[in-house]
């Protein structure tokens, strides 16, 4: 499932939070339902100005035949067979510069925003290869985003590996919620700026290691690539999101 920058802690979370559950039931059969709660804490470079930092985030997992919570996603599954699913997805987006460590945006004003779509894959083995369609319903940005992508799940004794590569087509409305300064923000200094729609890449590598009973130490790095345009945003120092953490879970 793809996981695309949606602010630092979002950004870690929804990448591990399934390898967390998974880690704990490869080797018994699946329950009717799972539970994960547990805390992450990462850090990293983004490419908004601003200086690094870290930032602890409590996170919850739960599961059932129906649907997936992901702290802050909702999947409802009405369609699942074979190789094929299907989902309706509801997800709440905060803006990169709401985790911004720099004085000069804080008079920004984003809103959260709470975007709606579907989410398609299919699996073969290890192997997925998944689309996603997400649109804001809150007047946030008014944007949408497309998401194409391919993950590799496995495992190497009692750890679980998680890979996921792809790219997200963002609309210029959600560019510059994210990257872009807006007539609305009041911040001196900053020309408006209104970043093109484009294509973002992106990699999240993941691992979980169960250590005792329902424990779990979780270990995640991904990095996002910004289109050139959206990178001369005057509010943007680096064309890329490169972040890493760790957390530890427990799983019901």
């Amino acid at each position: 499932m793809r996981v695309t920058t949606r602010g630092l802690g979002a950004l870690m979370l929804m990448a591990i939070l399934p390898a967390a559950a998974n880690a704990q039931e490869s080797e018994q059969e699946q329950p009717s339902s799972t539970l994960t709660v547990g805390v992450f804490t990462g850090g990293g470079q983004s490419a908004l100005i601003g200086k690094p930092q870290i930032l602890p985030m409590p996170f919850i997992f739960y599961q059932n035949e129906y649907l997936t919570f992901e702290t802050t996603n909702l999947y409802l599954h009405p369609f699942d067979t074979g190789p094929f699913s299907f989902s309706a997805v509801g997800s709440l987006r905060i803006s990169e510069i709401d985790f911004a460590n720099d004085d000069r945006l804080n008079d920004f004003d984003r809103d959260f925003a709470f975007e709606v779509g579907a989410h398609a894959s299919y699996t073969h083995g290890e192997f997925s290869l998944y689309g996603q369609f997400l649109k804001d319903v809150t007047n946030a940005h008014e944007g949408e985003e497309f998401t194409f992508g391919g993950t590799w799940q496995g495992a190497i004794g009692p750890l679980f590996l998680n890979m996921d590569a792809g790219a997200s087509h963002r609309s210029s409305e959600l560019g510059t919620f994210l990257y872009g300064v807006r007539a609305v923000d009041s911040a001196a200094g900053f020309a408006l700026y209104e970043v093109e729609s484009g294509w973002y890449p992106f990699l999240d590598a993941s691992a979980t290691y169960p250590i005792s009973g329902g424990w779990s130490v979780l270990l995640n790095a991904t990095a996002e690539r910004l289109p050139a345009q959206a990178a001369d945003s005057p509010i943007v120092s680096k064309r890329h999101n490169l972040m890493a953490g760790i957390g530890l879970a427990y799983s019901f």
